[in-house]
């Protein structure tokens, strides 16, 4: 209790010196809590910009001429579908339906928006439809008419799927995949432009992967995009591309209908976010120099208000107060006045800093605190450096 009393006793008596103190140190809050600030607005710029400026990828062919109507092999689609760094990833495969002398057009996609035309309004099931594998579809009213079927009937759809000639690359026919038994899980009806276009029948990809790999017959989807998940890791979702096999486009390559390019659009990204990420590396560069500043405040702070107090010191020492216990008292006084001087400062910076969370603030006061009392620190070990008897001999 005596080093208490006795460090509450110099914080009154030196109250100009302590005051002084105090508003340092609430001003070097107010500075880290913008320098803090800027630092965190750059970063959330930096995320805002996944969202405000996608990334897309889109399979085309080798010429990059096309990018519907392909033959997209099923181990780009997996790996596609696979990738973690890859958000809403739309593919569609067109096949052909019969029923009785007519030809209907049929569509499996792995999700609704992947369908032109078809939004979320319309959708009588659930979004997990087109990612389930059961034989199920969705219908339109016509084909209800056409075929004088309900909901929830179960019926036979002969089905013909598309295989490339290999000899042009550019030709394809029709082939028999055989009768699958469906079921009508829900009737679409189309509204707009669209409405004269839209397939008769649609299903979930991965029951018509199902139907091929029954039929041993090599799958592909025709259509494929996906967004990148985080563009900030396009080099590494490139390079996972890259091991599952795609190319770069080659203009001069001649037409064909295989799906073998990626092309990801990201040149607008990449220039948004130049400028953004060399303004924030530069502030994060500086992180270190503001911690030595701090330190370095503390330092020259306390040294400077305790020049005059040296032979306080000595005559503390030599009525046989340790070393130790004049710098534990030295420490609880400026080590008080500090922490008051971070909460004024903290406090201050909760009304004109704007972008810190209140757990940002407690941050930054402890960063503050342990910087700059690691200064104080060392100016009152030199201070207890100096030779009491020079001291007694230069107070008399």
């Amino acid at each position: 209790m005596f080093y208490v009393r006795t460090a509450w006793k110099n914080v009154r008596r030196y109250r100009y010196k302590s005051i002084l103190t105090l508003l340092i140190c609430a001003a070097a809050v107010i500075l880290l809590d913008v320098y803090i600030g800027s630092l965190e607005k750059s970063r959330e710029q930096l995320f805002d910009l996944r969202d405000k400026i996608p990334v897309e990828g889109i399979i085309m062919n080798l010429s990059g001429g096309r990018e519907a109507g392909l033959f997209i092999k099923e181990s780009y689609y997996e790996a596609v579908m696979n990738s973690s760094m890859v958000k809403e990833p739309k593919f569609t495969l067109q096949l052909l339906g019969q029923t009785g002398e007519e030809e209907v057009a049929v569509m499996a996609a792995n999700t609704w928006r992947a369908v032109p035309g078809l939004r979320a309004e319309d959708l009588p099931v659930p979004d997990t439809f087109f990612a389930s594998s059961e034989n199920e579809c969705l219908v339109t009213e016509a084909f209800l008419k056409d075929t004088q079927l309900k909901e929830g009937d179960a019926f036979s759809l002969p089905l013909q799927y598309y295989e490339l000639n290999k000899e042009n690359h550019l030709e394809t026919y029709a082939k028999p995949l055989g009768e699958t038994e469906l079921r009508i899980a829900g009737v679409i009806r189309p509204e707009g432009e669209e409405k004269e276009y839209f397939p008769e029948i649609l299903l979930p990809m991965e029951t018509a992967r199902g139907i091929y790999h029954s039929k041993e017959i090599p799958f592909y989807v025709d259509s494929g995009c996906f967004l990148v998940k985080d563009p900030r890791e396009l080099n590494a979702l490139k390079e996972e591309m890259d091991e599952a096999g795609f190319m770069e486009l080659v203009p001069a390559a001649q037409p064909a209908l295989e799906g073998y390019a990626l092309i990801l659009h990201d040149e607008k990204f990449i220039r948004a976010t130049g400028s953004l990420e060399d303004g924030y590396q530069t502030m994060r560069l500086f992180f270190p120099a503001v911690c030595l500043v701090l330190a370095w405040a503390g330092f020259i702070a306390v040294y400077l208000l305790t020049g005059s107090r040296r032979q306080e010191y000595a005559v503390m020492r030599s009525m046989g107060v340790g070393r130790r216990g004049c710098l534990a008292i030295y420490l609880l006084e400026y080590g008080t006045v500090e922490a008051l001087g971070g909460f004024a400062g903290s406090a201050a910076a909760m009304v004109f800093v704007t972008g810190l969370t209140v757990g940002k603030m407690v941050s930054c006061f402890l960063l503050f605190y342990l910087c700059f009392f690691a200064g104080t620190v060392v100016s009152f070990l030199m201070l207890g450096r100096i030779s009491v008897m020079r001291a007694l001999a230069k107070a008399d």
